[in-house]
């Protein structure tokens, strides 16, 4: 397997795992994790309340480890 058909995979593996979260967890997960934004970025750019980011990326990190789990059996 090349690099690029890995980097694909993972890439897929990653849409798929965040295709299991609603819409706007798997945006804040997103810029979060894959992008580097701060909780204030979300929180501002979404107009969230201040200090809701944290909150938001828990619920949403709490339900892809549940995807990963149900993945595993």
């Amino acid at each position: 397997e090349t690099a690029a058909n890995g980097a694909i995979d993972a890439r897929r593996r990653v849409d798929a795992a965040l295709g299991a979260l609603p819409l706007s967890l798997s945006g804040a997960v997103r810029a979060a994790c894959l992008e580097g934004c701060s909780f204030a970025d979300i929180e501002l750019t979404r107009r969230w309340p201040a200090r809701s980011g944290k909150l938001v990326l828990k619920l949403a990190l709490e339900l892809l480890a549940n995807h990963y789990e149900a993945a595993e059996h």
